[in-house]
């Protein structure tokens, strides 16, 4: 199912914005990004950017964690979790080729997706302690924090796992980047379900505010999992967000789950500038 999802990230049937206006910047360190269906935003900017020209961008390059060879990306050694031999030999071989100097990942980042894009039978909601002023769905069954927390964390359990094992494969700075925010508009996700149309059809989109909860916390997981391990944690854009925190729509692209090209650009220039200010740099042994 998610592989499918690299062959569709079209843009919202819009001209796609000038991408050459991030402005000339020094050579950066070369950056390697891994990661899931959500890096093809950025993969996909990238692309756009260099084929417009005129914008000086460091060296980098992808690896993309769906591929068969190196899927599913950990196993166990016999004494610890960790990536699977053909990934540690991928991404030594991506920092000798390219002079790596950082790492940054899109490490999986729907898991909220799958547990709260459509209305369960049984509707449900619950108070986030981060955001308790966000309001509960009508009608619905009000459940205990620790009960979302703790069933969103272990279907997260793979792609925290895969993230903890990175951080251990390599020296280098880790940096992880935010998974996009929900999209705002129901009818937007009704009409482009993709995988979601059979369950939309029959339960419908949770509400917006619902969903808004679920990333926030799946982010607040992440965030400590990534403090707990040593890995930078890199936030969604300021400008690629609605007033409410929501993504923006013009990132929007015919997909309850991705952002687009418009969305990637942004995340691009950000690690551009943690490059450029000399925030990207091998750490001292």
């Amino acid at each position: 199912m998610m592989r499918g999802l690299l062959d569709r990230l079209p843009w919202r049937g819009q001209v796609a914005p000038d991408l050459g206006a991030v402005g000339a910047q020094p050579v950066a360190p070369s950056l390697l990004v891994l990661g899931h269906s959500h890096m093809i935003a950025l993969q996909g900017a990238r692309d756009l950017m260099r084929d417009a020209g005129g914008v000086a961008m460091p060296p980098m390059s992808f690896v993309q964690l769906l591929d068969a060879d190196i899927s599913p990306n950990v196993h166990f050694d016999g004494t610890a979790m960790v990536l699977v031999p053909a990934l540690q030999a991928r991404l030594e071989q991506e920092i000798a080729t390219h002079r790596a100097t950082c790492v940054f990942d899109c490490i999986s980042g729907n898991e909220y997706h799958f547990l709260g894009l459509v209305n369960h039978p049984r509707r449900f909601d619950f108070v986030l302690p981060s955001a308790p002023a966000l309001p509960l769905a009508e009608g619905a069954e009000i459940v205990p924090y620790a009960l979302v927390r703790a069933s969103l964390k272990a279907s997260m359990e793979y792609a925290l796992t895969v993230l903890a094992c990175l951080r251990q494969a390599t020296t280098l700075p880790v940096w992880h980047i935010q998974s996009p925010p929900p999209v705002s508009s129901n009818d937007e996700i009704a009409a482009h379900p993709t995988q979601f149309g059979d369950a939309i059809a029959a339960h419908g989109v949770a509400p917006p505010a619902f969903r808004l909860k679920l990333w926030r916390l799946q982010s607040e997981i992440v965030r400590e999992a990534c403090a707990a391990a040593g890995i930078h944690f890199l936030e969604v854009p300021a400008a690629a967000m609605d007033p409410l925190g929501f993504v923006h729509p013009d990132a929007w692209h015919r997909d309850p789950t991705h952002a687009n090209y418009w969305y990637g650009r942004l995340v691009l220039e950000q690690m551009f500038a943690l490059a450029r200010d000399g925030d990207v740099k091998v750490e001292a042994s």
